[in-house]
């Protein structure tokens, strides 16, 4: 998320299995129940956890699809929150790169 100043205010990032298109052509996310949140300040946060949880004891996903999710979670923390100012020049150039196409008038 963007202040207007277009400084970073914080990364949430869905943990995902797999990305489909529906019969439309639409993305959609299979969800992995877990998300990173974490700010350009160093706080980090693991949200649902519970879910993820939830969802094997339930048997709604399987123990590789559960420690999948785990090692996921465990690479976005190590990729991006272990060096935040690297994070934060990566989003820099994909916001200024998109900026730049939108710009240049292509269409969305």
């Amino acid at each position: 998320m963007y202040l207007p100043d277009d400084s970073i205010s914080i990364w949430y990032v869905d943990v995902i299995e797999n990305i489909e298109y529906d019969e439309d052509g639409v993305a959609v996310f299979i969800d992995k129940y877990l998300d990173v949140i974490f700010t350009p300040q160093g706080d980090l946060k693991i949200d649902d956890r519970d879910e993820l949880d939830e969802a094997y004891q339930n048997g709604d996903i399987s123990k590789d699809q559960y420690d999948a999710a785990l090692r996921e979670c465990d690479l976005i923390i190590k990729e991006l929150c272990s060096d935040v100012s690297k994070t934060e020049s990566m989003c820099s150039k994909i916001l200024n790169y998109v900026k730049g196409r939108i710009d240049q008038g292509e269409e969305q």
